[in-house]
């Protein structure tokens, strides 16, 4: 499923693609220390899960969790499919009602 940030778009911030570096504007402000680059590309929630604020935590656990040793980390914090975006923390919302609807019954 294509997404608004391909990772095109993000190598091609990052890397100058004809010479296989890092664009030099980047690579002077960086320490040199760290082998890897961390990018991360996607994260996805199921619908239920949706609408609760978890897609950042997730993103954030998971660069974490997998840049140690990395030099830097970088990701594009961009709905995947923005017209599925909003119904998906609508239907969040409503389940969260749904369920407060059955707590009062």
């Amino acid at each position: 499923m294509p997404g608004c940030a391909a990772p095109s778009h993000i190598a091609s911030t990052l890397f100058d693609v004809g010479a296989g570096d890092l664009v030099p504007e980047l690579d002077d402000r960086l320490e040199p220390l760290g082998s890897r680059i961390v990018i991360l590309d996607s994260a996805r929630l199921g619908l239920e899960w949706r609408g609760f604020g978890l897609g950042a935590l997730l993103a954030g656990t998971a660069i974490m969790k997998l840049s140690g040793g990395a030099r830097f980390a970088a990701c594009y914090p961009a709905p995947l499919r923005p017209d599925r975006c909003q119904p998906a923390r609508s239907s969040g919302r409503a389940a969260r009602q749904r369920e407060d609807e059955r707590r009062i019954m």
